[in-house]
């Protein structure tokens, strides 16, 4: 095993065993880029994660917030080539959005395919005026 793919390995490893005390690993991190569509009923984002795989996607929804991450795989040798020209860089993704009330947060759907995460955000219903009964006390 060469110097560099012990430091691979090494990274991995300390990545996995810090994952779920924080979100950091030594590489870039991209805002992934996005689409987002209105229907009558939902609101649909498609945003792009080129590289990730389906079990490296992660999306949460916390005090309003939405947070889609995901991690692209080490790129490892694999003893028949060594890149000796890289012009685009690799790393993760991660962004945010704050959710209004007008979301139902309870119905959020999520899937990805080729590279391309898309969530389903469907509209709230409209409160509907009632009247609220006074006791007196």
């Amino acid at each position: 095993m060469s110097n560099e793919e012990k430091q691979v390995a090494t990274q991995e490893k300390q990545v996995s065993q810090t994952r779920d005390l924080e979100r950091t690993r030594s590489r870039a991190v991209f805002a992934p880029d996005v689409d987002i569509r209105e229907t009558r009923d939902e609101l649909i984002v498609y945003a792009d994660i080129p590289g990730v795989p389906e079990d490296k996607v992660e999306v949460t929804l916390e005090k309003g917030v939405l947070t889609i991450r995901g991690e692209v795989p080490v790129d490892r040798k694999d003893g028949k080539y060594s890149r000796i020209l890289g012009e685009y860089a690799t790393g993760d993704y991660e962004r945010a959005f704050t959710l209004s009330d007008e979301v139902d947060q309870e119905k959020i759907r999520a899937t990805v395919k080729d590279g391309v995460l898309t969530l389903h955000l469907p509209k709230a219903a409209p409160a509907k005026a009632r009247k609220i009964q006074v006791a007196a006390e």
